[in-house]
């Protein structure tokens, strides 16, 4: 059962149920915990799991949620490959509570510079609400063959229905979700770099 602030889930273990509380989202993440739980069973440790979930604070930059200026969530989160934006996008888009998605994005990793996921990547970014994408980190390094095209995942993402913007810059980025989000939004942030420093910066432009 999916809340706002996580995931309800039951475990039964010998024809008994087990309740629990993750203060974090993705069908992922619940079978993470299950094998948690199978281990410690299996071991027999000495662990009372229902408060060890319930103040897990989940891994670094992995669905970190840094700050809630205007109540507008800022979200985190290493996905850079597609199957793992698309994962994120949807866990939160999943979430009760309502509020708009905004996914942004950086082209940083070996993987996503090239052209070898283009098509991956505009199906998994049609299911934001909106979509901000950079041009890739040091494209120059790549081979013109291999490129990936940030201008053409947002002309995909358009005609999809979804609204997609092409970002020369962090400055451009914070504006345009600075005119977009509202109160009850949350803000995907996804690079596996530094992402010239959006993260504080987002921060204190909505406060």
């Amino acid at each position: 059962r999916v809340q706002r602030t996580g995931i309800e889930f039951s475990i039964s273990y010998k024809n008994r149920p087990h309740e629990f509380f993750l203060p974090m989202f993705g069908e992922y993440n619940v079978w993470n915990a299950a094998a948690v739980y199978a281990l410690v069973e299996y071991t027999g440790w000495k662990l009372s799991l229902k408060d060890a979930f319930t103040r897990f604070q989940g891994v670094k930059r992995r669905q970190e949620l840094i700050g809630s200026p205007r109540n507008i969530q800022i979200i985190e989160d290493f996905a850079h490959h597609p199957t793992a934006v698309e994962k994120t996008i949807v866990t939160f888009k999943n979430r009760p509570g309502g509020g708009k998605i905004h996914a942004v994005f950086e082209p940083r990793s070996a993987t996503s510079r090239r052209n070898i996921f283009q098509d991956d990547y505009a199906r998994a970014f049609k299911q934001s609400d909106f979509a901000y994408i950079a041009k890739p980190f040091a494209q120059e390094k790549i081979p013109l063959e291999q490129r990936f095209s940030s201008e053409k995942l947002v002309a995909e993402v358009n005609e999809a229905g979804s609204k997609a913007y092409l970002c020369d810059d962090v400055p451009e980025i914070i504006a345009r979700i600075k005119a977009n989000a509202n109160p009850g939004d949350t803000v995907l942030l996804m690079s596996n770099g530094g992402f010239d420093g959006i993260y504080g910066k987002l921060i204190q432009a909505l406060l």
